[in-house]
Order: C-alpha cells, then sequence, then structure tokens
C-alpha cells in the first residue's frame, strides 16, 4: 500500500547532542582533510574566527573567495580582503579558490603569520556594516596594521 505525504525527516541533531549548539563543527580543508573543530575555542570576539586572512593577500586581492563564499562574509578593504568572524559558517569554501594561498584554517595559521587572527576581527570593530560583503561594498580603508604597511 502507498501512501502520500511528508516523509519523516530525520532528526536534526544526532543522538548524544541536547541541541544543534552543542555540535562539533566540522573544519574541513583541501590541503590537510577534515577533523573536528572545538566549538567552544574562542577568539575572545563574538563569534569564531574560523579562516582567517593572511599576509599573502595583501596588495592582491584576488577575490576569488569572495566569489565562492556562499554566505558573502568577506568583506573587502583598499589592500586586503578580511572574513567577518560572526557571519563565517566555516565551510571552507575561500580557502582552496585563493590562487596566493592567503587564507588558513585559525589553528594552521603559520605562528609568524599569527597577528592576522586579530587583523581580521579588528577590522570589524571600525567597519561595522553587516548584512553581506557586497551590500556593504568596498571599505575605505584597512585595519591599522595593513595600513601601515610599505605598498608592495
Amino acid at each position: 500500500m502507498w501512501t502520500f505525504g511528508p516523509h519523516p525527516r530525520p532528526p536534526l541533531v544526532p543522538p548524544g547532542f541536547d541541541d544543534e549548539a552543542d555540535l562539533p563543527l566540522l573544519r574541513c580543508s583541501a590541503l590537510t582533510g577534515c577533523s573536528v573543530k572545538d566549538p567552544w575555542k574562542s577568539t575572545g570576539k563574538e563569534g569564531m574566527m574560523i579562516w582567517v586572512v593572511a599576509q599573502s593577500c595583501v596588495d592582491v586581492k584576488d577575490k576569488a573567495c569572495m566569489d565562492a563564499c556562499p554566505v558573502d562574509c568577506i568583506y573587502e578593504g583598499e589592500r586586503m580582503v578580511y572574513i567577518r568572524p560572526d557571519e563565517c559558517i566555516g565551510c571552507g569554501a575561500c580557502e582552496p579558490v585563493c590562487p596566493t594561498q592567503a587564507i588558513y584554517y585559525e589553528d594552521d595559521l603559520p605562528s609568524d603569520q599569527a597577528e592576522y587572527l586579530t587583523i581580521n576581527a579588528e577590522f570589524f570593530d571600525h567597519f561595522n556594516k553587516s548584512g553581506g560583503a557586497m551590500l556593504a561594498g568596498r571599505a575605505k580603508g584597512d585595519h591599522p596594521a595593513i595600513s601601515a604597511m610599505p605598498v608592495a
């Protein structure tokens, strides 16, 4: 006998988790594969900084990452792009398309570029437009540390 109507959907939260907030984040990278991220680790800012744009983006700004981002959370400054931590869903779509390999998972950020974790998060202290990068448009400026760098 055939039945019609909605099919039962699997629960959104797997057994063993109280709600969606308890779910660990799956970290996937084209270079390193997938692993589980501790969802309670934080940069001290609202939200987590999962993906970070680092030094090799400065004065290059290819913007392929902006096209690849499904949630439009990569904002353009004058000299580089920045990932807004409270809008990023951590999908990693930006990382494999970056031609300069400037995008790192926060735990994989080279120690000599660790300041970019703070630079990406602090950029949004002064550039407080939200709702997507396309709507916000290009920022008139950069983080002070980027603005202070000599032009390549």
